[in-house]
């Protein structure tokens, strides 16, 4: 009767030991989330576990799904339903599920930011933009020393210390056949007018340094007083002769006061 009771007990161990066997410790997946647009589109991902079989226990029905081994694939059809459509595909494997979230947008008829224009110190930084779409595929490009990136709605557009002269740049927001501006500007250290020099181009004689005048039967160079050229009275006769030196052909830039900054 002993002999009889423990070959049952065994027989229930084994079985409980291969059924034990096909308990997984992880299931995962090379993406977490499927995100599409409006149109049909296709895909493959791969699943990863130390259980034995992967099966699919949910995937919506505008949604075709497909397992060879650890590989599935799927085709999404077209969204006709001017929705947003959100669901997820659930795998199973050794007693383990993974839920894999499905977002399938709709195509944009506008699309608007809440700012036009953002503008940074020369610490540089981050700011956001609202971005206001009834679509969903939004993406970015950027002009000029800047990042930017989408999360959801808010566009983040951050920008380096600038040591430098004022920058400029340009991030355009797009959503399918829609597009929005955003204009940069990250001020510098140095002044972007005279790029620090405290010096600009005297507009009196073009940088020359001197001026040509005519006057009383008269004509000729004469240095430029709007950047420090003189009349100097030299020589002989009744009228001496005349000499003017000539003028730097800078001055202040009156943007930074000729401080360079």
């Amino acid at each position: 009767m002993m002999n009889r009771v423990t070959m049952i007990m065994a027989v229930c161990a084994m079985m409980m030991g291969f059924a034990a066997c096909d308990n997984a410790s992880y299931l995962s997946a090379n993406m977490q989330e499927i995100e599409s647009n409006q149109e049909a589109s296709e895909g493959v991902l791969t699943l990863s576990s130390d259980g034995k079989k992967f099966e699919i226990a949910h995937s919506p029905e505008w949604i075709t799904v497909n397992l060879a081994d650890s590989v599935l694939s799927y085709n999404i059809v077209a969204n006709d339903t001017h929705e947003v459509r959100s669901d997820s595909i659930v795998v199973t494997c050794g007693g383990m599920s993974l839920c894999i979230p499905v977002t399938q947008n709709v195509k944009a008829t506008y699309l608007k930011v809440d700012q036009e224009s953002v503008s940074f110190e020369k610490e540089g930084g981050s700011q956001t933009v609202a971005i206001d779409t009834d679509g969903g595929n939004i993406t970015t490009e950027v002009t000029g020393d800047i990042t930017a990136s989408v999360e959801g709605k808010t566009l983040s557009i951050s920008a380096a210390a600038n040591d430098g002269g004022s920058k400029s740049g340009e991030v355009t927001v797009k959503c399918d056949e829609f597009s929005a501006k955003v204009k940069v500007t990250v001020k510098g250290s140095m002044c972007a007018r005279c790029k620090g020099t405290g010096k600009i181009k005297c507009p009196a004689c073009g940088g020359s340094g001197s001026q040509f005048v005519s006057s009383g039967g008269e004509c000729g160079p004469i240095g430029c007083n709007r950047c420090g050229g003189r009349l100097v009275m030299r020589g002989g006769g009744p009228r001496g002769v005349d000499l003017y030196s000539d003028g730097t052909g800078r001055i202040n830039c009156p943007d930074c006061k000729g401080a360079g900054r």
